[in-house]
C-alpha cells in the first residue's frame, strides 16, 4: 500500500502525514504552504508562520508544497470584500488541479474535502482507490441549520455558497470509501443517502505529548477560566457563547477567546465587550500553553466534523463543554457537559455548575485526559491503516500492504 495524501490547508494533516509515513506507507503529501528545514523561504516570513507550516517529524522529500497558489489567494483574498468565497473557491480549484501531476507511485488517494474534485478523477483514472477524508458534516445539514441562525442576527451567510456546496457534493460521489472523524458526521450521512458501508467512523489524532496537563494548583480565590479557540463565528455558536456569560454574570468566570473573527460578527462583539478578552490568533505552542493556564474549554458550534481543539483540550485534562454538533468523543458527565446548540441558558448553567465544583471539573478533565491517550496521533496510524484494509480487503491496495 503506498498512500498519497492531499490536504489544501494544515488542520490535522501533518499530523496523518507524520502517522503515515511512521507506519512505512507514505508515497508523497501534497499540501499548500510547508517549509523544510532548508528553505530560503524561510528567511522572508515571519517566524511564527514558519513554525505553523513546519513539522520536524516529516521527511521534506516527501512533502509537495503547492505554495503559489497559496501565496496568490493571500495576496487576493483581502481585496475580494464580500467575495472572498469566490477567492477560496478559485484557491480550491488551483490547488486540486495543480496537485494531479503528482500522483504517480500511490496506490491509495487520499485527500481532504473541497481540495479534490479533478484530483480525484485522476487518480481513479490511474487505477488508485480514493479515500475522501471528510472534515465536516454533510453540506445538506450545514446549510439547514446555518441559514436559520443566520436569519435569527439578520446576517449575512458569509460561510456558505453554492460552488463549494456542488465541489463537496461531487466528492461525495466520487469517492469510493469516505472517512468521518464522528458518529454525528456518519449519521447525517446516513440520513442524506450516503450508504453506511461507504463509510468508516476514525476520529482525529492527537499529540498528547504537546498537550498535556498543567501541574498548577487551583487556589479557591483564583477566576475560573474558559477558554474557546476556534474562528469566531455564528456556525460555532459564538453570538450565544458570550450571551451565555453574560447572563451567568458570574465574577469569577473568565472568558478567553483565542482565533480571529468572521466579518459578519464584528459588529456583535463590542456590546459583549466586558464578557470576554480576545487573544487573536495564536502559534500551535501558544495554544498549548494556554490550554494549561484555563479550568475549562467551550465550544458551541452548530455545524462542524469533530473540532480538533476538543482533542487538545482533553489531552490538555480539561473539562469541555460542547455541543453534539462538534463532533467531539466528549461524553455527557463522563469528561466534559453536553449543552443544545443555540441555548445560552443552559450554557450559562453549565458554566456555573462546573465553577461551584472544580473537583468535579477536575474529575471530568483527568478523564478526557485518559480518552485522549486511547487517541493518541501513534494509535490514530494503527486506525488509518485498519481502515484502510477493511475499505479495500482482497483488492490490490490491501494485498500490497
Amino acid at each position: 500500500m503506498r498512500v498519497i495524501l492531499s490536504a489544501g490547508k494544515r488542520g490535522h494533516y501533518y499530523l496523518t502525514a507524520r502517522a503515515l509515513q511512521q507506519h512505512g506507507v507514505l508515497e508523497r503529501f501534497i499540501t499548500s504552504t510547508f517549509f523544510p528545514r532548508r528553505c530560503l523561504r524561510r528567511h522572508l516570513v515571519p517566524k511564527r508562520y514558519v513554525r505553523i507550516r513546519s513539522d520536524p517529524g516529516l521527511e521534506d522529500r516527501r512533502v509537495v508544497s503547492l505554495w503559489p497558489i497559496e501565496a496568490a489567494y493571500r495576496v487576493v483574498r483581502p481585496l475580494a470584500g464580500r467575495a472572498w468565497r469566490r477567492a477560496m473557491n478559485a484557491y480550491n480549484a488551483a490547488y486540486d488541479l495543480a496537485s494531479i501531476p503528482f500522483l504517480k507511485g500511490g496506490t491509495v488517494f487520499h485527500f481532504a474535502n473541497t481540495y479534490g474534485v479533478h484530483s480525484a478523477a485522476a487518480a481513479k483514472r490511474r487505477g488508485m482507490a480514493v479515500v475522501l477524508d471528510q472534515q465536516s458534516v454533510h453540506p445538506g445539514y450545514a446549510i439547514d441549520v446555518l441559514q436559520a441562525e443566520y436569519d435569527r442576527f439578520g446576517m449575512w451567510d458569509s460561510e456558505t455558497d453554492a460552488p463549494m456546496v456542488r465541489r463537496v457534493l461531487r466528492e461525495l460521489e466520487l469517492a469510493d470509501r469516505i472517512l468521518v472523524p464522528s458518529r454525528f458526521v456518519f449519521e447525517e450521512n446516513v440520513a442524506r443517502g450516503i450508504p453506511a458501508e461507504k463509510q468508516r467512523i476514525v476520529p482525529f489524532g492527537v499529540d498528547t505529548s504537546l498537550f498535556r496537563p498543567s501541574e498548577r494548583t487551583r487556589k479557591p480565590k483564583d477566576p475560573f477560566r474558559v477558554l474557546f479557540a476556534g474562528r469566531m463565528s455564528v456556525r460555532k455558536g459564538v453570538p450565544h457563547m458570550l450571551e451565555a456569560v453574560k447572563r451567568a454574570a458570574d465574577p469569577r468566570i473568565e472568558l478567553l477567546c483565542a482565533g480571529t473573527a468572521a466579518p459578519d460578527i464584528e459588529s456583535l462583539l463590542p456590546r459583549y465587550a466586558k464578557h470576554f478578552t480576545r487573544l487573536g490568533t495564536l502559534s500551535h505552542a501558544r495554544l498549548a500553553e494556554l490550554y494549561r493556564e484555563v479550568d475549562a474549554f467551550v465550544l458551541t458550534s452548530f455545524v462542524e466534523g469533530s473540532a480538533l481543539v476538543t482533542y487538545e483540550a482533553m489531552a490538555s485534562g480539561l473539562p469541555c463543554v460542547v455541543t453534539r454538533s462538534v463532533g467531539s468523543l466528549v461524553e455527557d458527565g463522563e469528561t466534559g457537559v453536553l449543552v443544545p446548540p443555540g441555548d445560552p441558558d443552559a450554557l450559562a448553567a453549565a458554566l456555573i455548575s462546573l465553577a461551584d465544583e472544580p473537583e468535579r471539573g477536575r474529575a471530568l478533565g483527568r478523564a478526557a485526559r485518559a480518552v485522549a491517550l486511547d487517541n493518541d496521533i501513534q494509535l490514530y496510524g494503527d486506525r488509518l491503516l485498519g481502515a484502510y484494509r477493511d475499505f479495500f480487503a482482497g483488492s490490490v491496495c490491501a494485498a500490497s500492504a
